[in-house]
């Protein structure tokens, strides 16, 4: 069979070609070689590659992280001329094991997924790639100008120079947007709790993950989630510094309201009105398995996991942001339209 190019307007050094029905696609990057298997499961859309994006979760990846690898995806395949197709059905989610999740797919009850091609109509199709296979190479994108490449998602947003924070957030807001009805929902949220207050810094406090022991970190691929009072510090000097009026408060934990409301004032420290743990209960999350213990269960609390994207979403438009990383913060990050200020507490 010849050599057919399926990439089109894509950098000199960056092709795919089909050797035969067996072999799988050859993807050329800077002079190396990588297999990608193709896989024909019918006859229809014999002019597409089609990138499935499935399967794509760990066994305790939440949201916003099952949120940036489908955006990572998604780059990607439109990069390389392909056909993103986001999985609409559980196998996107195959391997979530938290309770109240597994089995379903909330990914598409929470974001407007826009397929060309229905999923029932991929598994009928000639030419199909699947995400976790094209994963594993060193992904690139181009962007639209086609003369520059960068490499995707090798280190967090925060790091990311100005040029490609943009191209994401541009990317981002066109391509993985809430639902209509979830909008709605995150809008009022906003307005109830910002009740149109200026100058805002938004702090981000993960409790629940301050305890974790570094092998565990190791191993989930966390950041280090700094003490409540060295959160405070720097909320101190920075709050002084920039100006600010009032803090937005994103936090697991009742005690941590009432420490801010005793430093900065009640009137001054607004927050989403939702169910909260204790501290005492959170300090106890220390490895894998006391974690899954705890998210499984937040099933039973009702709208736990949307009173947590409403927080994110309040966090995205405030002012200034104080966190450390974490995904729920670097999803707001991208969403968001850039803060005035920032200060990002690193390891």
């Amino acid at each position: 069979m010849k050599v057919k190019k399926v990439c089109k307007a894509i950098i000199d050094n960056l092709h795919v070609e089909r050797k035969n029905w067996t072999n799988p696609y050859m993807l050329k990057v800077e002079g190396f070689v990588y297999p990608l298997k193709l896989w024909r499961f019918g006859t229809l859309n014999q002019d597409k590659i089609i990138y499935f994006i499935t399967d794509v979760t760990s066994k305790r990846a939440g949201t916003f992280a099952i949120y940036l690898v489908i955006l990572n995806d998604l780059s990607y395949a439109k990069a390389m001329n392909w056909i993103p197709i986001i999985d609409d059905t559980p196998g996107l989610l195959r391997r979530l094991a938290i309770k109240g999740k597994k089995g379903g797919n909330f990914i598409n009850d929470i974001f407007d997924i826009q397929n060309d091609i229905p999923v029932s109509e991929v598994l009928k199709s000639q030419n199909v790639m699947f995400c976790n296979t094209a994963r594993r190479i060193n992904m690139m994108r181009v962007t639209n100008k086609m003369d520059e490449s960068y490499k995707i998602r090798l280190k967090n947003f925060f790091d990311v120079d100005e040029k490609e924070l943009a191209y994401w957030r541009e990317f981002a807001h066109n391509n993985l947007r809430f639902k209509k009805d979830i909008q709605e929902e995150l809008d009022n949220a906003y307005g109830t709790v910002i009740q149109g207050k200026k100058d805002i810094l938004a702090v981000a406090v993960r409790e629940g993950k301050m305890s974790l022991d570094e092998k565990t970190r190791k191993r989930a691929g966390e950041q280090r989630q700094p003490s409540l009072n060295e959160i405070i510090r720097i909320c101190k000097r920075c709050f002084k510094k920039w100006n600010c009026s009032y803090i937005y408060l994103s936090c697991e934990a009742p005690e941590t309201i009432s420490k801010f409301q005793e430093i900065f004032s009640k009137e001054n420290v607004l927050f989403l009105d939702r169910y909260r743990f204790s501290m005492k209960e959170l300090k106890k999350i220390k490895s894998f398995k006391s974690g899954d213990k705890f998210y499984n269960s937040t099933s039973n609390i009702d709208n736990y996991e949307l009173d947590y994207i409403k927080e994110m979403y309040i966090l995205s438009k405030s002012d200034y942001l104080i966190s450390a990383i974490n995904c729920g913060v670097e999803a707001a990050y991208i969403m968001s339209s850039g803060f005035k200020d920032q200060y990002i507490i690193r390891k």
